[in-house]
């Protein structure tokens, strides 16, 4: 009897899956449910961003860096709005300054609260999640109050924001600040000594120290480069202007393009059961990275 030759199984997954966070489809080889190898296919939330900044002016772009990480959108706005202001070589109010180091802070703990909420769901905790976007629902009504929008707040200006908070804001602010700790260590009570928990995340998608920075791309120089912090990681603008109303070219640094290129040396040897509680680690919108 001749031996019969086994070969490895091909999936897809995404980029309608739940798991995927976003519109991403990885093809996954798998020897039985050992995942071999894993192509990350993006590009299907393409917008053309930048060409589209092209054509228009500066103040009418500030929309589009809401909806590149849709879900921290300030602090990608105070990038563009530093790029602006470093090519102008203009000077910001210190209130404007402090207001915009608040509400990208903001920003930053209601990302982090949706990453942490959504890595437990897909590891089978529910209750982290709901904790979490408990508190996001505190930050956004600080959000809308201030612009109108729980979202897309379009808030920061070149040279400073948009307007002044509402009376009574930041009491209210430093208030919540005073009592989130407590729901926070509740979430981490449920979770850091979490013995399912730790075996669904300790030692799965280990990436060394030399492999992070060897996943980093190289930055171009240019007329002007900014470069914020956001939740994920730092997301840079290169900006070129010829002196008119409209930018002549812009070049968005994706951190979740970064993150995401090192998935398929993460993902492999693991099981295909890992690949989501890995991505969701990674956490990556997919708003930002196809722009």
């Amino acid at each position: 009897m001749s031996e019969k030759e086994f070969k490895n199984t091909i999936v897809n997954f995404g980029p309608q899956h739940p798991a995927a966070h976003g519109v991403l489809r990885l093809v996954i080889e798998l020897d039985g449910e050992v995942v071999e190898r894993a192509e990350p296919h993006i590009g299907q939330l393409h917008r053309g961003t930048e060409k589209l900044m092209e054509y228009k002016t500066y103040l009418q772009n500030l929309p589009f860096m809401d909806r590149l990480d849709y879900v921290a959108p300030l602090n990608y706005e105070h990038a563009y709005v530093l790029a602006i202001e470093k090519l102008l070589n203009c000077n910001v109010p210190l209130r404007a300054q402090y207001l915009r180091v608040i509400f990208s802070e903001l920003s930053r703990i209601s990302r982090h609260l949706f990453a942490i909420g959504a890595l437990a769901n897909d590891a089978g905790a529910m209750t982290p999640f709901v904790w979490g976007i408990e508190e996001r629902e505190k930050i956004m009504a600080f959000f809308e109050a201030t612009s109108g929008a729980r979202m897309h707040m379009n808030y920061f200006r070149p040279g400073g924001v948009a307007k002044d908070v509402p009376e009574g804001l930041l009491d209210n602010i430093y208030n919540w600040t005073e009592t989130f700790p407590k729901r926070f260590k509740d979430i981490d009570s449920l979770l850091t000594n979490n013995r399912i928990f730790k075996q669904r995340t300790v030692d799965i998608g280990i990436v060394s120290e030399e492999e992070a920075i060897n996943f980093g791309i190289h930055l171009p120089a240019g007329e002007v480069y900014t470069a914020v912090e956001t939740p994920t990681g730092e997301f840079g603008i290169y900006l070129v202007s010829h002196g008119g109303p409209k930018l002549y070219r812009i070049k968005l640094r994706s951190n979740g393009l970064a993150h995401l290129q090192g998935l398929k040396r993460i993902v492999k040897g693991y099981q295909l059961a890992d690949v989501p509680i890995i991505l969701g680690s990674l956490d990556v919108v997919f708003g930002e990275i196809d722009r």
